[in-house]
């Protein structure tokens, strides 16, 4: 990994850790309980239903993917979009549905010999998906990523172990979600068997967006979805870098209100260092051209 690669991760992993325990030593909590492996769940008293919550959470939605709906719906474009290459399905795809579906009716039927084997049906399920994707997408471009981009495909399966161990830590604040029969494992034994399964995630939301850029159709019109604005793009790093860090103390410190801002906050962070460090993230560069189609695939 190159030095820069290394040092955006190394920062981001630091001020992922930190941020939330120093928010956490601050209010007088303890804050061991927080690296005891496997976690320990610690039920939170949820906050009542809120019809003013529910709305202003449904607005937010609403205003954030109109403006794209409606420039994908109005603009104009061929009543027919051709493929640019269409392929039969190849072999490696036969595996992976194969082994979609002998994990699949291990993991779902309680046969008395496969019990011991089903806690470890996560990751073949979803190697199979993400096999299954990229032989989709030879089907309509004629290479995938599995193939014709295989050191970046492979990069990133240890890349997503990292990247999700992140969000495993921040769900120790906020506990909004937990696994059963996770204590009988040591703690050598439950970080292999869950790290597998994070090692998937990066590889299979790649796949999927790019297997989504072969239906133009569904981004169209956002390659000039705005003016361009370099001197956004160009511009405050740090001011992304200083909302990300906010967000974490508050996730920490106000969990039971502020609990989604865990999805937020990590890519924040992410896309501000890049942009430190880099000169250009995902956001970024889309701000900078206006042209979302990237960003589009990988939000859908």
């Amino acid at each position: 990994m190159p030095i820069k690669g290394a040092l955006t991760l190394f920062l981001y992993l630091v001020t992922v850790v930190a941020l939330p325990l120093l928010a956490v030593g601050a209010s007088g909590r303890q804050i061991a309980p927080f690296f005891t492996l496997p976690p320990r769940t610690q039920l939170m008293a949820p906050e009542p239903f809120s019809w003013p919550a529910f709305w202003l959470v449904t607005l937010i939605i609403v205003v954030s993917l109109a403006p794209f709906l409606q420039k994908i719906s109005r603009t104009a474009g061929p009543r027919r979009t051709s493929m640019r290459y269409r392929g039969s399905f190849p072999g490696f795809g036969w595996l992976g549905l194969v082994l979609i579906g002998v994990t699949w009716v291990v993991a779902w039927n309680r046969f008395p010999w496969a019990s011991s084997l089903q806690r470890l049906t996560f990751t073949p399920l979803w190697l199979g998906y993400i096999v299954v994707v990229n032989a989709l997408i030879v089907t309509r471009s004629g290479a995938c990523p599995m193939i014709s981009e295989t050191r970046l495909f492979i990069t990133l399966f240890p890349l997503s172990a990292v990247f999700w161990w992140s969000f495993e830590y921040l769900n120790r604040f906020v506990n909004n979600w937990y696994y059963p029969d996770t204590q009988s494992l040591g703690a050598g034994q439950y970080v292999l068997e869950v790290t597998l399964p994070f090692s998937t995630v990066l590889p299979a939301v790649y796949s999927t967006a790019v297997w989504l850029a072969t239906f133009p159709r569904l981004a169209r019109g956002l390659e000039r979805f705005l003016a361009p604005r370099p001197a956004v793009a160009t511009g405050k790093p740090f001011v992304m870098l200083a909302v990300a860090a906010l967000l974490l103390v508050s996730t920490a410190t106000r969990p039971t209100l502020l609990f989604p801002l865990v999805w937020i906050a990590p890519p924040l962070l992410m896309a501000g260092l890049q942009q430190l460090l880099f000169g250009h993230s995902l956001l970024h560069r889309a701000l900078a051209s206006g042209d979302f189609r990237l960003l589009w695939y990988f939000a859908l």
